[in-house]
């Protein structure tokens, strides 16, 4: 992709200039439609497959919202603890995509994170998320601790809210 594009986040822009190849993929299942999750996580396990086949060892995976759910949805079928995973506020509605009961949210991500077995995480949630109940970060602490790094940013206070990952100064 274009180093240039607005809608590349900082840290892959460091990333690539560190000597990582950098794809930049937009989902093709557009509409958003939370029953299109399951697909589009067979589209990213396909990616996988498809990078390991040119030769690629090192895989990193980085999404924010429901981006970083749909890869969460992706990393319980790609078995390599070579891949590497950035994931920032992972949120989703909910299974159904239409819920706004964000404790309930907070169980479906608990059922989403368990059957993962490899990979290594990094997740970050950012303070004043209008879309996050405060408690993944503890959820992850609690169930997968082994596998993640997990920070809370809240940090200077104007790297706030739910698409901070996207601001050059994260």
């Amino acid at each position: 992709p274009d180093l240039n594009d607005e809608e590349l986040p900082q840290y892959v822009k460091t990333l690539n200039k560190k000597g990582y190849d950098i794809a930049k993929v937009n989902i093709p299942f557009y509409n958003r439609d939370p029953l299109m999750i399951p697909d589009i996580a067979l589209y990213i396990f396909q990616l996988f497959n498809e990078y390991r086949t040119k030769g690629y060892e090192k895989i990193i995976f980085a999404g924010q919202s429901r981006g970083a759910w749909s890869i969460l949805h992706a990393a319980r079928y790609i078995d390599s603890s070579d891949v590497y995973y950035i994931l920032s506020t992972p949120v989703a509605h909910g299974a159904k995509g239409k819920s706004w009961n964000f404790r309930k949210q907070d169980i479906e991500f608990k059922k989403l994170i368990s059957p993962i077995m490899t990979g290594n995480f990094v997740f970050f949630f950012f303070s004043n998320d209008p879309y996050d109940t405060g408690k993944k970060a503890g959820i992850l602490s609690e169930n997968f601790s082994k596998k993640a790094v997990t920070m809370v940013v809240d940090r200077p206070y104007n790297l706030a809210g739910h698409g901070s990952a996207w601001a050059n100064l994260f």
